[in-house]
């Protein structure tokens, strides 16, 4: 099970870094750095909404085994407003197994800002696209792992119509018409038509 390669990461006070950290915006763009090759700690910054205005906030990178990552949004006050866990999927190669079958799955996706969630921290001011550049982060680990851009994920009821109209996820097993249906409507993945237009939703990784 795939939840039993990553730890459970509850707490806010698991995800935040020790020292009071304040970087300019001239720091390096995400859009420039091989992610996977970056150590634990701070890596760059990506530009997100607050308030209908454009504002920074500081990517975490932090290793949970060989083959899972934790990526942490911070603002400069050191509050966490977004996490999310990658495991890096890669099943030995086999003449039945489609090439897609490698993969990033996507877990904990998180937005503490977004008040509409069961994880909002009221202390929190609104942040949008906490969401997407976290998805993006996964996309992009998953092209650099050699996953051809392939990420998957089981979302909750409740977020699938953002994962399929705004990042442009489909179901991995659609109902078929008159017949029963016996899988998991929420688990989804990124079809390769969708993929570029995911890199640039809302400016990509760059800024």
């Amino acid at each position: 099970m795939i939840s039993a390669i990553i730890p459970q990461i509850s707490a806010y006070s698991n995800l935040k870094q020790k020292r009071n950290v304040s970087f300019q915006h001239n720091a390096a763009k995400l859009s420039r750095i091989n992610i996977g090759s970056c150590p634990d700690g701070f890596i760059a910054k990506v530009k997100v909404r607050k308030n209908c205005d454009e504002t920074f906030v500081n990517i975490f990178k932090k290793t949970l085994g060989k083959h899972a990552e934790n990526y942490t949004i911070q603002n400069d006050k050191n509050e966490v407003l977004g996490n999310v866990n990658l495991v890096i999927i890669k099943p030995e190669p086999c003449s039945w197994m489609p090439s897609w079958n490698s993969y990033i799955f996507v877990d904990e996706l998180r937005n503490f800002s977004l008040p509409e969630t069961p994880y909002h921290n009221k202390s929190l001011e609104y942040h949008k696209d906490i969401g997407t550049r976290l998805i993006q982060i996964a996309l992009r680990r998953s092209e650099e792992e050699g996953c051809k851009g392939n990420i998957q994920l089981i979302t909750v009821s409740q977020a699938r119509d953002w994962y399929k109209n705004i990042i442009g996820m489909q179901q991995m097993y659609p109902q078929v018409p008159g017949e029963p249906y016996f899988n998991n409507p929420n688990q989804l993945y990124l079809p390769d038509k969708n993929k570029e237009a995911l890199a640039k939703l809302r400016g990509g990784l760059g800024f």
